[in-house]
């Protein structure tokens, strides 16, 4: 038997503590609440997970879970490219924060359009501090011009994202569509109508890229959420 239980700190599992719980084979040790508490970041919680083999050999787990978890969706590009802050809370309950486009004019210098996008994306980072960010993958385009503009692109949003430490997961559009529509070739009115089901109808997005990067958001934290599931059960 598993038990997660959590809290601002975590008392150390005592030899008098022990004896409350049950000794048989297989039993979870009490968890026990310090009255000291030590903020650990924006909806950041340690977790523990008791594993008994007997009353007095505990094994204890520790790692950490977002009680509210905050994510940034990118959808990468040199002239527009779309960002969403999506806040993940522990019911399933999705909540757009923030989201927009980093615009840059035509016919400016590739190198120029590049630092805009690298100062913009890290002021966003600063202002909003996701703890997790989600990227679509580059896919093949008929144009090749365009496709080594999202490349650079791409580069500096990963590169932005990485110095800020933040943990970066890349998505295949198809695996984006599927997330969100439960269909591989959805088209943008598809995906548009489901992530407006998804967050409400108070969600308001004005474009394109905008509504991409949202969509990669969500796609992100239905992830998460299945990754925690499968960890729970495994026992890791």
């Amino acid at each position: 038997m598993i038990v997660l239980a959590s809290a601002r700190t975590v008392k150390r599992v005592t030899k008098s503590s022990r004896s409350r719980s049950n000794s048989k084979e297989g039993s979870v040790a009490i968890f026990y609440r310090s009255r000291e508490s030590r903020p650990v970041g924006r909806g950041k919680l340690p977790a523990v997970i008791f594993y008994c083999s007997s009353e007095n050999h505990p094994a204890v787990s520790f790692f950490w879970y977002y009680s509210v978890m905050r994510i940034i969706g990118i959808d990468p590009g040199s002239a527009l490219c779309g960002w969403a802050i999506v806040e993940k809370r522990n019911n399933g309950d999705c909540h757009l924060v923030a989201s927009g486009c980093i615009k840059t004019k035509a016919g400016t210098a590739v190198a120029k359009r590049l630092q805009i996008l690298f100062k913009e994306l890290t002021a966003i980072i600063k202002k909003y501090q996701p703890q997790e960010a989600a990227v679509e993958e580059l896919f093949f385009v008929q144009n090749i011009k365009t496709g080594i503009a999202v490349g650079q692109a791409r580069g500096v949003v990963l590169l932005a994202l990485e110095q800020a430490k933040i943990a970066i997961t890349e998505y295949k559009p198809t695996q984006i569509k599927i997330s969100i529509t439960g269909y591989g070739h959805a088209d943008k009115k598809q995906m548009q109508s489901m992530v407006k089901n998804i967050l409400g109808a108070r969600s308001f997005i004005r474009q394109d890229d905008e509504a991409d990067a949202v969509a990669i958001a969500l796609c992100h934290a239905n992830q998460s959420t299945y990754k925690n599931k499968i960890a729970l059960l495994s026992g890791h």
